[in-house]
Parts: C-alpha cells; structure tokens; sequence
C-alpha cells in the first residue's frame, strides 16, 4: 500500500488543534487545501479520524491509536535530521539571501544586521528585490531564502508565518 508521508503532520496537528482551519495556520497552508489533505488520509486509512462536534473536531479511537505511533515515529526521525544539522551560530560561515519590501528592509533589516554581527559574525546577507509576487523574489526557485513583506495568496508549499502587526499613520 502507499502512504503520502506529507499527510503525517496533518494527523498531527488536527490532533492538537482539533479546528481545520487553526491547523491551516499552523501548518502555513489554506484551509481548503487542509481539508483536503484530511479528505485524503481519511481514505487512505478508511476512517473519518475527526468527527464535526459542536465545538471543534473530535478525534476517532483510530486517529488517537494512530497520533501516537506517527508522532514517536516523527520524532525519532527529527532526532536524527536534526541531529545531523546542528547549528552554532558564533562559527557558521553561510550567506543568506532575503527580500524584504522596502518598508520591512526600511523598518527590521538594521535590527537583524546588528543582532547577527553580535551572534552570528560569519552570517552574511544578500538582499533582493521584493517583487510582485513570490515568483518574482525568487524564492520559488530557491534562489532567495526569505521573503519578508506582505504575501498575497502563498502557494501551498511556501511556509508563511506572520511576524509583526503594523498601522500606518
């Protein structure tokens, strides 16, 4: 039988959340795109794993005997690619390239280039234009490590977080 392993975090986070849509949130995707994820593990394990309640989802005996097993078993592997990547910012040597919009470069990039000279000494960064789009910045093609400015309709593989609430006046 295959297994989509892409669909184990989605079982996961359900779980903690037990709300679709705060799951999307978390996991940086839409909504729709969740559901359908979910959609797609219920059949592949032919099991509803979350039954609609009143105020949020509750989990089947199924996806609480599952959770356990994925969650060990996803954690043991991010011991060990984890393990592999430590990271000691004092002696890392790497060149990060970021676009940020002109306001965010304006507002945060002093900020980050005088916390890395402080930590992170060897860090350098290269900054981009900010484009259009996602497409634009390069991040799609993995030319650009970071995007930092507002993302307009992310596509579902982007991880988009968000960092800072601002008015203008």
């Amino acid at each position: 039988m295959k297994y989509d392993l892409n669909l184990l975090p989605v079982l996961l986070v359900m779980m903690e959340e037990r709300n679709v849509t705060r799951a999307a949130e978390r996991l940086g995707i839409t909504q729709p795109a969740l559901s359908n994820a979910l959609n797609r593990l219920r059949e592949t394990l032919n099991d509803p794993l979350f039954i609609r309640e009143r105020y949020g989802m509750r989990p089947t005996p199924k996806a609480e005997q599952l959770a356990q097993v994925v969650g060990a078993a996803l954690s043991s592997i991010d011991k060990v690619i984890l393990g592999q990547q430590d990271f000691d910012p004092l002696h890392a040597t790497r060149l990060f390239t970021l676009a940020p919009n002109s306001y965010v470069e304006f507002i945060m990039i002093p900020a980050i280039v005088a916390r890395l000279r402080a930590c992170a000494p060897g860090i350098r960064l290269r900054l981009t234009p900010f484009g259009n789009d996602v497409t634009e910045t390069g991040v799609i093609s993995g030319n650009t490590d970071m995007v930092l400015g507002r993302i307009v309709e992310p596509s579902d593989n982007l991880v988009v977080q968000h960092l800072m609430e601002e008015g203008l006046a």
